[in-house]
């Protein structure tokens, strides 16, 4: 629940710093880190041995991500998104 919700709150902290200087790209940062750490968790998923701290990690790397995108789109749409 901590990476989730820590994902919320760095995706909004980095989505209104980057909005103050140039909003047109407020959303590309956030949305960018997501794609790398979907990326990292298929190939990870993928090419490695399966091991229970490496599903540990994974798991929270997607909660992260999760929370990232939740912010995002309360962020873009204005309404309260429950994931």
């Amino acid at each position: 629940m901590f990476l989730f919700f820590f994902g919320a709150f760095f995706s909004s902290l980095l989505t209104q710093n980057i909005g103050t200087k140039s909003p047109r790209f407020s959303h590309t940062a956030p949305l960018r880190i997501e794609a790398i750490i979907l990326l990292m968790v298929g190939y990870i998923g993928e090419h490695y041995v399966v091991s229970d701290a490496r599903n540990h990690f994974l798991s929270g790397c997607l909660l992260f991500a999760m929370g990232m995108q939740n912010a995002m789109v309360t962020m873009v749409s204005g309404y309260i998104v429950r994931t």
